[in-house]
């Protein structure tokens, strides 16, 4: 079986799930069934973002705190991503998005996901204003943040949604 390794960057831009991620999650929640003290098993984010150095920098950064991480780079590929992973048995724990993208924006892709699923979903945008900040809560995104942020508010907030949808 293949590990994904932690650490590696450009896999998680692939089109779709290859068949050793699957086999990785399922051996993975194996291994976590088997234990006695019930580990923490790192959160499964998905990041939506057009700029391919800002989704590979966000990505590092939320690999370096522990979590894994699966990009696209826009909202329609990121929708594919899930639909794989459901097929996979796993869910991500937490969707960070764009909102200007081509294609399906952040806000469009809110609306998607809320369709089917529900998974909170964090908002990025360098054109926040009081009216998309609205709109985005209406539509049931757990934060909008304005770019430019310092990372460490970005990892805070992470934190913060994961733990309030996964206590």
């Amino acid at each position: 079986m293949a590990v994904l390794s932690r650490c590696a960057p450009p896999t998680w831009a692939r089109r779709s799930i290859p068949e050793e991620a699957c086999e990785y999650f399922h051996a993975m929640d194996e291994w976590m069934a088997s234990e006695t003290e019930a580990p923490v098993r790192p959160a499964l984010i998905l990041v939506a973002e057009d700029d391919a150095e800002m989704r590979a920098f966000l990505g590092q950064a939320l690999q370096e705190e522990g979590h894994e991480v699966l990009g696209a780079a826009n909202g329609a590929e990121l929708l594919e991503r899930l639909e794989s992973l459901v097929a996979c048995g796993r869910e991500p724990d937490l969707v960070i998005s764009d909102v200007r993208m081509p294609g399906i924006s952040g806000l469009e892709l809110l609306e998607a996901l809320r369709e089917t699923w529900w998974l909170p979903v964090i908002l990025i945008t360098a054109f926040g204003d009081h009216s998309l900040h609205e709109t985005a809560s209406e539509r049931g995104a757990s934060r909008v943040l304005d770019k430019p942020f310092e990372i460490d508010y970005l990892l805070g907030t992470v934190s913060d949604v994961l733990r309030r949808a996964h206590p």
